[in-house]
């Protein structure tokens, strides 16, 4: 993974750079309009993050 594959978007929901959003992304903005102390949200395919959660 390369720093330029990650997705960045704005407050206002707009693509900035890298990958091209999730199509979750309305998904992951109303989690994070929700929960002013959530940082961020990483939506990830990772194959142990994964088994993490369904641990």
């Amino acid at each position: 993974m390369d720093p330029a594959d990650i997705a960045k978007v704005n407050l206002a929901g707009e693509w900035v750079s890298g990958s091209k959003p999730s199509k979750t992304l309305a998904l992951h903005r109303e989690v994070y309009d929700r929960n002013p102390e959530v940082g961020g949200v990483v939506h990830t395919h990772s194959t142990h993050l994964v088994a993490l959660t369904l641990a």
